[in-house]
């Protein structure tokens, strides 16, 4: 079983650093998702103008908690890190496409 080695010189199975990776998304996609769909959609919106005019390497979360009007520790409490909420924004507008797809034909 491959293993990773952590910088605090620890050895940890790849299974188990993964899933604690993915329990601490789920934690946080799950305090995005109990919010006011207004806030919700505030925070989407920002952060897809903020990707769209930037590109991913160039888009600053500082400026897309700006624009939504919340602090940046709150942005943490929703997502990850900057790949988690271009993660969210991306499969949302996959599944949202695919459901447009799936209705016409």
């Amino acid at each position: 079983m491959p293993c990773l080695r952590r910088p605090n010189g620890l050895t940890v199975h790849r299974h188990i650093w993964y899933d604690q990776v993915v329990m601490r998304e789920e934690a946080a996609l799950s305090t995005f998702r109990r919010l006011p769909p207004d806030k919700q959609e505030r925070v989407l919106d920002a952060a897809l103008a903020e990707f769209a005019d930037q590109g991913y390497h160039q888009a600053s979360l500082n400026r897309v908690v700006a624009q939504a009007g919340i602090a940046k520790g709150s942005l943490y409490q929703y997502f990850p890190n900057k790949e988690g909420i271009f993660s969210y924004i991306f499969d949302a507008s996959v599944k949202s496409q695919a459901a447009i797809f799936s209705s016409n034909g």
